[in-house]
């Protein structure tokens, strides 16, 4: 990637000089270094473009003095397509995290009949991965899935993503399909391995092409869907001492978090968080002053009967009553305890510490499967420090509602440095 420090510029007032943009480089531009950038820019109208000047020109100056420079192929224009977006099809789609066959469906608007036979690329947001060979993922949700009003879609005969090309193109497919697209709208259902998160950039692109490639009608701005996490979750721990022989470090934690799935109650299943730890951390089977919320201010507790069970491992469940709900977009706090490992650490956003929440529906049939509906597995930990070897408080007045001086005693197990801070909590 370029450096933080580099700036980017167009004049966009000046018709001659706007297709041009700079980057101005501070810290200067190394030799024999890959640098990546993304931007975004507004194509040509297909009419207007001049086929003789279709290349990228990408000139290094320095104080105005051109020093190296090298021209690159550009890319064909298509007519756009018309109305192409997401179906939300709620009863085959699964926007879990990482879930391996997510089945989506886009509509195809298309603003002319096209008789020649086609191959439609479909590029998913970054994360997304389609299977090597997807024949059989792909499908047209028209006829037997009884939705109607739509023109059909061309026969579909194979399906490939690119990996081939380069193993980081697998969210990208290319269909081969025979037979004519017809004017108006068509759907098509993908199955797609979803990312962990939801992409930063969310869009989806289609294209219709050739065999030989050329695009004949494009959409590359289609707004997709979220991924089902929890969000904006933090986790603050008020004991980061590690646990010795014979004495555990036990840790008062507050965790807050928002979901992205509202969960309603039914009298069929109980509503579900669960809380997974590190490696090394445990939470003890009895709950003990374990809280549905913590009364701070803009947050939302559990329901007051909400049960909490540790598993003696890594795994805490809070169970709420039957017919309660999660809601989404609500900030949550809780409270509960841990063990801390008899390790430290500090390097915390790694995958050996990370925690992870899930939300559940647990059924009371047990001929009925748990279904998980929302999932963070990357949040990161809290560091874990040696312990204080030793602390002693003492005060002149034991007296309540008066005025005291405490003094504390303590012996660090390792030496600090100059203007290190001592943080002490009531």
């Amino acid at each position: 990637l370029v450096p933080n420090d580099v700036t980017c510029s167009v004049d966009h007032n000046d018709d001659e000089t706007r297709h041009q943009l700079s980057l101005l480089f501070p810290s200067g531009i190394a030799a024999e270094v890959r640098y990546v950038f993304t931007i975004d820019m507004v194509n040509s109208d297909i009419d207007s473009l001049d086929l003789s000047k279709n290349f990228f020109r990408l000139v290094t100056r320095l104080q105005g003095k051109e020093i190296e420079a090298v021209e690159v192929d550009g890319f064909d224009l298509a007519q756009r397509m018309d109305n192409t977006r997401f179906w939300n099809l709620p009863t085959v789609q699964n926007f879990f995290p990482e879930y391996e066959s997510n089945q989506v469906t886009f509509y195809i608007g298309t603003i002319e009949q096209i008789t020649v036979n086609t191959v439609l690329q479909v590029t998913a947001p970054h994360g997304f991965q389609f299977n090597e060979v997807c024949t059989d993922d792909i499908s047209f949700p028209g006829g037997d899935y009884g939705y109607a009003d739509l023109l059909d879609l061309p026969t579909i005969t194979y399906c490939k993503n690119l990996q081939d090309e380069d193993i980081d193109y697998s969210y990208i497919a290319r269909i081969n399909m025979t037979g004519t697209w017809l004017l108006g709208t068509t759907a098509v259902s993908l199955k797609v391995k979803n990312p962990m998160e939801t992409p930063a950039i969310n869009f989806w692109g289609f294209c219709i092409m050739t065999r030989a490639l050329s695009p004949l009608q494009c959409e590359s701005r289609v707004y997709g869907f979220n991924i089902a996490v929890v969000e904006n979750i933090t986790l603050t721990a008020y004991n980061r001492g590690y646990t010795v022989s014979k004495e555990a470090a036990i840790n008062r934690v507050e965790m807050g978090f928002e979901l992205t799935t509202y969960i309603p109650g039914s009298e069929d299943y109980y509503n579900e968080i669960i809380i997974t730890a590190p490696e090394g951390f445990r939470f003890p089977a009895i709950c003990r002053f374990y809280s549905p919320g913590t009364g701070n201010e803009g947050t939302t507790s559990l329901p007051e009967l909400t049960e909490c069970a540790g598993d003696g491992s890594t795994t805490l469940t809070l169970t709420l009553p039957a017919m309660r709900p999660l809601y989404n977009s609500t900030r949550y706090e809780v409270r509960f305890r841990v063990i801390n490992p008899e390790e430290a650490f500090s390097d915390v956003d790694t995958s050996d510490h990370w925690w992870s929440i899930t939300t559940r529906k647990n059924y009371i049939d047990d001929d009925e499967d748990d279904v998980d509906v929302d999932q963070t597995r990357n949040i990161p930990s809290f560091p874990i420090y040696p312990r204080v070897a030793f602390v002693q408080v003492d005060t002149q007045s034991q007296v309540g509602l008066n005025s005291t001086t405490i003094r504390f005693l303590l012996e660090t197990q390792a030496s600090l440095a100059p203007q290190s801070n001592i943080t002490i909590y009531p």
